[in-house]
């Protein structure tokens, strides 16, 4: 119980702290705890960092940073992830415009051997896309497809999702319901190599025109037993993004950098 209170303690104090930022993420963030081992009980912890600098009409010294922290026990497990970017220097005279973040916080409940029950809440920034502020509530269902105990998993999921978003160039604000459904594959070629595949749709459900799409894709090589060196690759699609013509309907990212668990 004592080790329940902290992690929420812990988890409340980082969502007060984004959200007291004001300033959301790319259109979907693609949240997966595939870096995590499924079935170890008790905590676990991973850290991912990368620097990265770019030259162009300015340069720019940039950081992109974050955790993934798990609990686990019985039939229940409580995850955490977030992450933020942010620029350390640049010549430009809008430092902030690169600035991202979010926090998730996800509860499962093992119903069964394939069955299992999902609540998250998550809370986004995004300087970029120009999104104040979005925030997430959902409840749903995730069916594991892969019984076996290798580290080979394949699942499907289908939640309810409800989402307030504020617009930050605007005074626009959006209270919206919509389904989120996803899959997701991971593939452990060997000890020092792995593979993560997620897909997300995201339409509203009284306008299936106004849909989100998302497919990222992750890969794993372990250095030492501790140290891992992973490349992220991001592709989102929102066929309604935020009011402001200079926002594609298509974005993309591409990290790479190290792991550490803990």
């Amino acid at each position: 119980m004592r080790a329940i209170l902290l992690f929420a303690g812990i988890h409340i104090f980082l969502f007060l702290s984004f959200f007291i930022c004001n300033t959301s993420f790319s259109q979907i963030v693609v949240v997966e705890d595939n870096q995590v081992e499924r079935d170890s009980s008790g905590w676990q912890v991973i850290g991912n960092v990368n620097f990265y600098n770019t030259k162009n009409t300015s340069t720019v010294l940039s950081i992109n940073a974050g955790t993934q922290i798990q609990y686990k026990w019985y039939r229940s497990k409580i995850i955490s992830m977030n992450a933020f970017s942010a620029i350390l220097n640049t010549s430009n005279e809008n430092p902030d415009q690169e600035n991202r973040g979010y926090q998730h916080i996800r509860y499962n409940y093992n119903i069964n051997q394939t069955v299992v029950y999902e609540a998250f809440t998550q809370l986004q920034f995004d300087q970029v896309l120009r999104i104040q502020r979005r925030l997430l509530l959902g409840t749903g269902v995730r069916f594991n497809l892969l019984k076996d105990k290798s580290e080979d998993d394949l699942s499907v999921g289908l939640t309810y999702m409800y989402e307030y978003e504020r617009e930050k160039d605007t005074t626009a604000v959006h209270r919206d319901h919509r389904m989120s459904s996803y899959i997701s594959a991971k593939k452990q070629f060997s000890e020092s190599v792995a593979l993560s595949l997620i897909s997300y749709y995201q339409p509203l459900f009284n306008e299936f025109s106004d849909y989100r799409i998302s497919l990222g894709a992750g890969l794993n090589f372990k250095i030492l037993d501790k140290l891992a060196f992973v490349i992220d690759v991001n592709l989102n699609y929102d066929a309604k993004p935020v009011v402001d013509e200079d926002i594609p309907d298509l974005t993309y990212s591409i990290r790479n950098g190290l792991s550490f668990k803990f």
